[in-house]
């Protein structure tokens, strides 16, 4: 258990080089420790020796069929490398045993959103909100999810929950702004989340552009000359 410990620590400061040789040394005095296999696996997977971090990912399982963790870096793995059907599957069987895992409801929407499964990710996105609605993460992919399935109301309106939640977001703002810019023609939303996106980021030229063309359909040509002249 100790020698556990040491290597569990050394892993958590990233000295994965003593840790691999640690946790090598256990599993040769006992195999049939899963947590090892698993928190091995976890030092391969970090040095990118991803066959074998796959091996002993599966060995764990083998040995705990019900243990989450090893479920969930599987997926992650195989989410690495592009095979989402895998990564989707590890993430369902972990589900099954924790339905409400707010992690794991996270990763699985982000997989099937790379899959482009938008009605399965939103219905992740969904789930993590409906325990949490205060998850400024899950609602943002929410919104992003929305505005792909061309349901603009609600990804305009889950935008504006998450700007309730971080009013000084720079990405949520810039989507607000572009949207009232392109999808619904109020110029006049556009350039209040536009300067907002300014203060934010104030090297953003491509903030100034966009608030250029605002001002043009404003027909406020002295403050569209004016942001060209702060252009340079």
């Amino acid at each position: 258990d100790n020698w556990i410990t040491y290597a569990d620590f050394l892993f958590d400061i990233k000295d994965f080089l003593l840790a691999k040789i640690l946790y090598e040394f256990i599993l040769r005095s006992k195999n049939d420790l899963y947590y090892v296999h698993y928190k091995y696996g976890k030092v391969l997977f970090c040095t990118n020796n991803i066959k074998d971090a796959k091996r002993h990912f599966k060995i764990a399982l083998k040995i705990a069929p019900q243990y989450c963790e090893a479920m969930n870096n599987l997926a992650e793995l195989y989410y690495t490398i592009n095979e989402f059907d895998k990564s989707i599957l590890f993430y369902r069987k972990s589900l099954k045993i924790k339905p409400e895992d707010k992690i794991t409801l996270f990763n699985i929407g982000t997989t099937y959103l790379r899959a482009t499964k938008l009605q399965k990710a939103a219905k992740a996105f969904e789930k993590i909100v409906e325990l949490d609605l205060t998850n400024f993460s899950a609602l943002r992919h929410l919104a992003f999810v929305y505005s792909r399935q061309n349901k603009m109301d609600l990804s305009v309106e889950t935008f504006k929950k998450c700007l309730d939640l971080e009013p000084d977001d720079f990405y949520v703002n810039l989507e607000l702004a572009i949207f009232n810019f392109h999808d619904t023609d109020n110029y006049q939303e556009a350039e209040i989340y536009l300067k907002k996106c300014i203060e934010l980021k104030p090297e953003r030229k491509d903030v100034y552009k966009h608030l250029f063309s605002v001002y043009i359909k404003l027909n406020k040509n002295v403050e569209a000359s004016d942001i060209y002249i702060s252009l340079g």
